[in-house]
C-alpha cells in the first residue's frame, strides 16, 4: 500500500480521507462479518478508513453504521440479498443496479453482480491505483 500512500501525499488536497481508525473497530468489523480481513484490507481500513477522491467513494470504516459508505453495513446487507456473494469478501463500491465492486481476501478485487464475478486486480492496491487514475481522465 506504499505506492497509494504516496499517491494520495501528492495530491492529498483532492481527497477526503477518514482514516485513523481503531484496532477496535476493525476486530468488531471482523466479529460482525465473521470472518478475517487480511493485512492488506486492514491497512487500508486503519490508513484510510473511507477515500473519496472526485467521483471515486471507496467503502470502509470510520463512518456510521447507517452511511451508505460503511463497508460492513453493504456487505451484511448484499449477503443477506444474495446467497452467492463471496465468502470472505467486503464490498468497496457500490456501482449501481446490483452491481458491485468487491474485495475477496488474498485473491483480489473484483466486478461482482448476482450473476457474474469478473477479476478487476490481484492486489487491493493495484485497484486504488488504477481507480485514482480513472478518474481523473
Amino acid at each position: 500500500m506504499e505506492n497509494v500512500k504516496k499517491y494520495i501525499q501528492e495530491n492529498k488536497k483532492d481527497f477526503f480521507i477518514k482514516g485513523n481508525v481503531s484496532e477496535e473497530e476493525v476486530e468488531k468489523a471482523e466479529e460482525r462479518l465473521s470472518f478475517a480481513f487480511d493485512k492488506h484490507f486492514r491497512t487500508y481500513l486503519k490508513e484510510y478508513g473511507i477515500i473519496s477522491y472526485e467521483s471515486m467513494e471507496t467503502a470502509g470504516l470510520g463512518v456510521s453504521e447507517g452511511s451508505y459508505l460503511n463497508t460492513v453495513t453493504l456487505t451484511l446487507e448484499i449477503k443477506g440479498k444474495y446467497t452467492s456473494f463471496p465468502s470472505n469478501s467486503v464490498i468497496l463500491e457500490n456501482i449501481g443496479e446490483d452491481n458491485y465492486v468487491i474485495y475477496t481476501m488474498l485473491k483480489g478485487v473484483f466486478q461482482w453482480s448476482p450473476n457474474r464475478n469478473t477479476k478487476i486486480d490481484d492486489t487491493l492496491e493495484g485497484f486504488l491505483l488504477k481507480r485514482f487514475k480513472e478518474v481523473i481522465k
